[in-house]
Parts: structure tokens; C-alpha cells; sequence
């Protein structure tokens, strides 16, 4: 159970879709919070039984997170319990009811259902524990210092592809729709896939379980009057793409106007550039979610 001085309050939450499929989630149950972003399907039609596989499987880590999170906070051993081997815990699950339910099995591991998370627990002394994998961010405000944890700041921002979609663009007699140069885009985004949770590669959840040197683990010291935010790479658009924010006004924007507010910001710049020409990305849109949460005193 969170230490007794200090527990979360859920101050705010948004996640607003990118389209017809919801590919992240959130979820709190205090001492636990954390979000889920399913990574965009590279397969032509989905293997398993929802809209997009990425919607599928992100809604199979949150509905098994969920009831880890309920179970150790009935029983208050302590926040970091659910953190620990928690990506082993979540491919052992989902390979089961994937497997169970899936149209035809994977010919290739860029056909893997994947996800990146960021899940935070407050521990049985007051601080909080950070598990990270992927690119999910966690914002912590002291005052007027704000530190972030999780998603490496060299892969933000659809860095991998933005010079490729840049080219392609340029290579047009004018800008286009990027829907019509996401094909070209797919060898390389497969290419890169497949190396998902190898050693060689890189680390996210998925039905088999990352190495353990892609996991992060992060244990801070918290007080009363501290503000997390845990963010899903589409509202951190705003300060790793379109620069809108620095870190600090969007923790102080998340305060006074809103997560609701942050999202349709950040929609509203991908409705203004739908080529992603002014800022070259993977996706026109993205799906924006985010827990916003004050660290206070005292039993709920």
C-alpha cells in the first residue's frame, strides 16, 4: 500500500482517439498508474479478433494490469510488487489469448501486437517506482523544476522515420495526405519490427517478453504538493514534435486548462499540417492520452 503520509489523486485523464480505434490506455488504482500505447498494426488486415491488433492487445495489458493492480492493492504488500517482472507477467497472458483467438498465427515478428508503457506505484515509503519501456514519458513537478522519466529523448518524436517521411515528400510535385506515403513507408518500418525484444533491437511489450536491459526502473523521493504527469507519446507531441510546450508549461498547462485542452492542441496542429510536412511524422494524427496526478497527504 502507498506510504500512510502520501497517496495519488487523479487530478485529471484524457485519451482521445486518432480515429476509429483507441490504441492506448489508461488506468489508476491507487498506488498504481499507468498508459498503454499500442503500436500502429504494419499487418494488411488484423490477426486477432478487435478493430486493430494494437487496440486489441493494449486493452489485454490494461485488463490484466488492472487486475493485478486491484488484487495487490486489496492486499497491501506494496507498490513495487506489481512492477516487478510485470513485462514477463503481461507476454505470458497475452501470448495465451492471442494464441486462443487470433485469426492465423504470426508468419513474421513484425506481426507481433506490441505496446510501450509507462506504469508508477507509489511504494510503502513514500516513493515512487517508474517501470518504462518504450516511448511513454512520466513528468514530475517540484515547484518550478520538472523532471522527466521514461521514453529516451533520442527516439522521440517519430525521429526514426521523420527524415524518411521528409524525403518522400519533397520527392512529390506537392505535398500529399500521409496516408498515401505510409506505403512507403513500410519497409522500413517492418525491418525495424522485427527486431522487436531482441537482444539487437529494442524492447516493448508484446507476447514474448523484452530483455531485461530494455526494462527501465526509476525510484524517486515524493512530497505532499507534487504533480506526476504520465503521458502517452501522442500528447507528448506537443513538446517533442510540434514544440507548442516545454516540459514545464505543460505540466503548468495540464494544471490551469486541462488535459482535455492538451489533446485537442496537439489535434489541432495535426489537422493544420495533414501532410506532415511542417513536422515530419509516422502518422498524421495519434492518439493522446494521459493521468494527471498531485501527490498529497493523508488516507483517501
Amino acid at each position: 500500500m502507498p506510504h500512510p503520509a502520501l497517496r495519488f489523486a487523479l487530478r485529471d485523464a484524457v485519451s482521445l482517439a486518432s480515429g476509429a480505434a483507441n490504441e492506448d490506455r489508461i488506468g489508476f488504482c491507487d498506488p498504481f498508474a499507468w498508459v498503454i500505447d499500442g503500436a500502429t498494426d504494419l499487418v494488411d488486415a488484423p490477426l486477432g479478433p478487435g478493430p486493430t491488433d494494437a487496440a486489441w492487445f493494449a486493452a489485454a495489458v490494461d485488463q490484466h494490469i488492472t487486475g493485478l493492480a486491484a488484487g495487490i492493492a486489496r492486499d497491501k504488500p506494496g507498490g513495487s510488487t506489481l512492477l516487478d517482472r510485470l513485462p514477463e507477467s503481461v507476454a505470458t497472458a497475452t501470448a495465451s489469448e492471442f494464441a486462443r483467438r487470433q485469426k492465423r498465427p504470426p508468419a513474421e515478428r513484425w506481426e507481433y501486437p506490441s505496446a510501450t508503457l509507462l506504469a508508477a506505484a507509489l511504494d510503502t515509503t513514500g516513493a515512487l517506482e517508474v517501470l518504462s519501456l518504450g516511448d511513454c514519458t512520466l513528468l514530475i513537478a517540484r515547484g518550478r523544476h520538472v523532471e522527466r522519466l521514461g521514453a529516451d529523448a533520442a527516439d522521440v518524436g517519430d525521429r526514426a522515420v521523420a527524415a524518411d517521411v521528409a524525403a518522400l515528400q519533397r520527392a512529390r510535385p506537392m505535398p500529399q495526405a500521409a496516408s498515401t506515403i505510409r506505403p512507403d513507408l513500410m519497409p522500413s518500418l517492418r525491418a525495424r519490427r522485427a527486431h522487436l525484444n531482441t537482444e539487437t533491437g529494442y524492447g516493448v511489450l508484446s507476447i514474448v517478453p523484452p530483455p531485461p536491459r530494455f526494462v527501465e526502473r526509476k525510484r524517486l523521493a515524493l512530497k505532499a504538493g507534487d504533480f506526476v504527469l504520465v503521458a502517452s507519446d501522442g500528447l507528448m507531441r506537443l513538446v517533442d514534435v510540434y514544440r507548442a510546450h516545454s516540459a514545464g508549461s505543460l505540466m503548468d498547462a495540464a494544471r490551469s486548462r486541462g488535459l482535455a485542452f492538451l489533446a485537442m492542441e496537439a489535434r489541432a496542429i495535426e489537422e493544420a499540417d495533414a501532410t506532415c510536412s511542417a513536422y515530419p511524422r509516422a502518422k498524421a494524427r495519434d492518439d493522446a492520452s494521459g493521468l494527471f496526478l498531485e501527490i498529497v497527504a493523508g488516507a483517501a
